[in-house]
């Protein structure tokens, strides 16, 4: 009998009205995002006094796109499920991973439709643009690849930094919340290394030459602050008395907790 309510308990954590539309919600952000790919970012100007900022060589990616969605994809289950694992709590889990993904939808739509708007040229450009003529000749049409020369002009904010920053707040802030008091010396280190891992790869971003250092550092904080925002929203202050538990969702009354 008691397993059976179990599964009552866990089918209505993700049937229940409130969770039906938080995914939807969730779906539509992820079709927005998507289409936000692939808008034309503004075409600007570019005169031969900065020309120099935008003249390094074409080099490969040290962390391609490739594998940051892998990290995209792969750390949200790696860092939630040990605690429904550790708990057995699927009412934390559930809001967890709302929260998670409202993060990560909100870091990444933002990016995507500034890098539209600014269109700042990555420091690449000109060898997009024009290959490997020195010294690039400025005011003719680009002669380059259409879709690398439109990736070219999407250099702010860095979208690697942003995501990688919320993915790794956001699990800082998760643990925090759920780790003894007061936090010993190891524990703050194990809670700076996800921080630290994704400021490497902003620091990547510039040294491959697909990133102005302002680019970086604007898209770290904005995915730190998604993360944050995105967290709050479903549970209360990390250093609150009741850190680990989420805050009432508009279904608690229907939901029984497990």
């Amino acid at each position: 009998m008691t397993q059976f309510r179990q599964c009552i308990g866990k089918c209505a954590l993700i049937t229940s009205r409130y969770f039906v539309t938080q995914f939807l919600i969730r779906a539509v952000l992820y079709y927005i995002f998507l289409q936000s790919e692939r808008l034309d970012a503004t075409v600007r100007e570019i005169s031969p006094s900065e020309a120099w900022r935008y003249s390094r060589p074409m080099t490969p990616s040290y962390i391609s796109s490739r594998a940051l969605w892998t990290v995209v994809y792969a750390v949200p289950p790696a860092t939630l499920l040990p605690r429904l694992l550790q708990t057995g709590d699927w009412l934390e889990l559930r809001q967890a991973a709302l929260a998670s993904s409202l993060s990560l939808l909100s870091a990444g739509l933002t990016t995507n439709v500034l890098k539209a708007a600014v269109g700042r040229p990555r420091p690449d450009f000109l060898s997009r643009c024009h290959g490997a003529v020195r010294p690039p000749p400025l005011g003719r049409p680009c002669s380059g690849e259409p879709s690398v020369v439109a990736e070219g002009r999407r250099s702010f904010p860095s979208g690697h930094s942003a995501l990688c920053s919320c993915l790794a707040v956001f699990a800082s802030l998760f643990w925090a919340a759920r780790a003894r008091r007061p936090l010993s010396a190891t524990s703050r280190a194990l809670l700076a290394l996800a921080p630290a891992a994704a400021a490497l790869v902003a620091v990547s971003r510039v040294a491959d030459c697909h990133h102005h250092w302002e680019d970086v550092t604007v898209g770290y904080a904005l995915g730190a602050l998604a993360a944050l925002a995105g967290y709050r929203c479903y549970f209360p202050a990390v250093l609150g008395p009741a850190a680990a538990v989420p805050l009432p969702p508009p279904d608690q009354g229907t939901v029984e907790r497990l």
